[in-house]
């Protein structure tokens, strides 16, 4: 208002407590110009107060077996990432929906639909609760089962919402609606989202499909370096698009379609039935809705498509459960005696457990689609976690029940049986489980197809190899069920059953991956009753790791020098062709960078991955992350400074903290030293403005060597890589 280009006032309309990168995210106008919504992520606390949910409450973890508290923790509050629709005053806060993982933004389409591209947890690689970055239709009420550590819900159970299409790893950032680009009908109607590790922006194209869409994904841009962050559609009707990010090298690029195609404003997609129902249905979900809620939802729990059901189960859980108890109870066709059932699970409580297993238990498992199978079993783990193991008769009848159906014929379906028979007792769980493991293979997963690795190199050049290295998820889902096995055991099978664990050594995952293989190691020992037998079977359990280093550490030969990063840039600018990738793996090595990072299929994870380091880099950001490592400093890989009571300082990354210990990794150069700290014992506790990476790694080297380095890294460890053709 004084002409100065700068704002005068500001007013705060509600304080969000969130830091970091996963804190608070994007703003985004809600089509009706009404309102605004926010993008949390699950750094962020929910906002007080909070003036509506239009999911129902409590919000629990649902394990019928116990999740592991392996790894970081990057919230201790749930629900975790969220969206509100919030008024302009900033006076009314909605919560829409909950349980995302870290979703950086939000668009809507021509349809006043609500879709995101959300984050994977990148260290639950090669875990069976690991879930890829994903695309989502945000719905009311919607739980999209993201929980920590191993307590993430897949996405066939009926009490989250499934994914549109999962991508596969990635940094997710900006997303944008193609409404109003001067571009073709197809990608007006698609919605776009940007990955910044990858480089690559999808064009998510949406068809209608019952109460949602189908979803197509096409690799619209890409580039090496393309840090994406974020992009918008101008009134020019071009796209407009910026990268950059932790300082890397930022720019700005306009996008403009050039051909026959008409760019005309494209026609309105058409909704369908289920759309219109579910929009409808969601209506109930809103505040000061009564009973009678209840009644116009009722008749669509059985309904056909996945959304409108759970549309109309949200509706329900919403009113009081004396009010729809029995009626649940009362229900017979296999959809509405599941989702009922879900809810009464959800919300009912013990009183009503003994009448809700019955329930449960008279529907005909072999009449059932696998969808409705898993649903069901899914319907009685959560009954388990919220109201306990039931007693007596009642859990005769639901073991009874279940053991009939294991093994089942397919492994998600062995997954959760194995779980919720553990969790109730069975006596023959760990012998039928023991044996699956013996032949367990993994499904073929999508977003893993070779098409897509070839082409994004996604996990490395040696991800896809056969043989140990490649983890059996499906094994280690078994363990994971009989970590806590009390019954039904004999000495030959637990001694099989540990054995396992040593055989496990080879397989590569993310960064907790050998961590969470150790905790359930740990928890199935602390389940052995006898003490000697304890012993024995620790030593048997104890994998063989493989060596990480497989070449011999040889120091630069120098001369080398103090290093500035523009006078790296400088040579490496003509310099990086025809490069020796065997020194350049050597300099990898006599750096220390193998001890932090990893790189194809080695490395550690005290720092960040640098698979694809290419797509996000340009030479000089590569440069000042290895000259300057303070520079910038992820919040994922920071370091944290204890003073503790007796005036000891300790600087480490903390790895986990429970029962009030602290375990603290203080030296990079060795993660799997850990320290424990006494909680009780800490004066104060802040976050170092310093990196854990050292300065001066390169000095030592001479240029040929830093260069070989440079491409090493590049090349994400590929001898076959251009920059090393000669």
């Amino acid at each position: 208002t004084k002409g100065t280009g700068q704002f005068d006032e500001k007013t705060l309309l509600r304080k969000i407590d969130g830091h970091g990168e996963h804190g608070n995210h994007s703003l985004v106008l809600a089509p009706d110009g009404q309102s605004i919504y926010i993008a949390c992520g699950n750094g962020t606390k929910q906002p007080e107060p909070l003036e509506h949910t239009h999911g129902s409450r409590p919000f629990g973890d649902d394990q019928a077996v116990p999740r592991t508290t392996q790894g970081a923790i990057f919230s201790d509050t749930e629900p975790q990432a969220f969206t509100c629709k919030v008024s302009p005053d900033g006076k009314r806060f909605e919560m829409l929906v909950a349980g995302l993982r870290n979703h950086f933004d939000i668009a809507f389409n021509a349809l006043g639909d609500l879709f995101t591209y959300d984050s994977d947890m990148e260290w639950d690689v090669g875990t069976p609760w690991y879930r890829p970055t994903r695309f989502y239709q945000l719905v009311s009420g919607g739980d999209y089962g993201f929980r920590e550590s191993s307590g993430k819900l897949l996405e066939y159970c009926p009490d989250i919402v499934p994914p549109l299409v999962n991508i596969g790893p990635g940094s997710p950032t900006g997303v944008v609606s193609g409404l109003g680009a001067a571009f073709p009908a197809a990608y007006q109607h698609a919605v776009f989202a940007c990955d910044w590790t990858y480089g690559t922006m999808y064009a998510v194209h949406l068809t209608p499909q019952g109460a949602g869409y189908s979803a197509r994904l096409e690799e619209f841009i890409s580039g090496k370096p393309l840090p994406l962050t974020d992009a918008v559609i101008g009134k020019d009707g071009a796209m407009y698009f910026a990268i950059g990010g932790r300082r890397t090298q930022s720019a700005v690029f306009r996008v403009t379609y050039v051909g026959t195609e008409s760019t005309a404003p494209a026609a309105k997609p058409i909704e369908t039935p289920e759309h219109n129902l579910r929009v409808e249905l969601e209506r109930l979900h809103e505040e000061g809705t009564g009973p009678e809620a209840i009644e116009n939802a009722w008749p669509h729990l059985g309904h056909a498509d996945r959304l409108v059901r759970y549309a109309a189960r949200v509706a329900v859980e919403r009113q009081p459960v004396r009010l729809w108890a029995e009626r649940a109870l009362k229900q017979t066709e296999p959809w509405a005696v599941i989702e009922s059932g879900v809810a009464l699970a959800r919300m009912g409580g013990r009183e009503y457990q003994a009448r809700l297993l019955a329930l449960l238990n008279g529907l005909d498992f072999a009449t059932l689609d696998e969808a409705q199978q898993l649903a069901l079993i899914r319907a009685y783990q959560i009954t388990i976690a919220r109201s306990g193991v039931p007693e007596g008769e009642s859990l005769a009848e639901a073991i009874a029940k279940l053991d009939a159906i294991y093994p089942a014929k397919t492994n998600d379906l062995n997954r959760e049986l194995s779980r919720i028979l553990v969790a109730l007792g069975s006596s023959s769980v760990v012998q039928k489980t023991m044996q699956l493991m013996t032949t367990a293979k993994d499904d073929d997963v999508s977003w893993l197809s070779t098409e897509r690795l070839a082409r994004n190199n996604r996990y490395g050049p040696n991800f896809l190899r056969t043989g140990e290295a490649r983890p059996n998820i499906q094994q280690i889902a078994y363990a994971y069920a009989l970590r806590m096995a009390k019954s039904g055991w004999t000495p030959e099978l637990r001694r099989e059953f540990f054995s396992w664990f040593a055989r496990t050594g080879p397989w590569q995952g993310g960064n907790q991956f050998r961590g969470f293989l150790d905790k359930i190691r740990a928890d199935a020992l602390a389940n052995v009753p006898d003490d000697a037998e304890r012993k024995m079977l620790a030593a048997l359990a104890t994998p063989k790791l493989p060596t990480t280093v497989s070449v011999v550490v040889r120091p630069p030969k120098g001369p080398g020098k103090d290093y500035t990063v523009d006078e790296v840039v400088a040579f490496a600018k003509d310099g990086l062709h025809g490069r020796d990738f065997k020194q350049g793996r050597e300099m990898f090595i006599a750096a220390s960078c193998l001890a932090c990072h990893r790189l194809g299929n080695d490395g550690g994870g005290v720092g960040p991955d640098l698979n694809r380091s290419a797509n996000r880099y340009t030479v000089r950001d590569l440069l000042e992350n290895i000259i300057l490592p303070s520079k910038v400093v992820s919040n994922q890989y920071e370091s944290t400074i204890l003073e503790l009571v007796d005036g000891t300082i300790i600087t480490g990354r903390i790895v986990e903290e429970e029962g009030g210990l602290v375990q603290i990794a203080a030296n990079p150069t060795a993660p799997q030293e850990i320290k424990e700290i006494r909680v009780a014992d800490i004066e104060s506790r802040q976050v170092s403005p310093i990196s854990l990476m050292p300065l001066g790694l390169i000095n030592r080297m001479n240029h040929d060597e830093v260069l070989d380095l440079i491409a090493y890294i590049l090349s994400a460890g590929d001898p076959k890589h251009p920059l090393f053709r000669k």
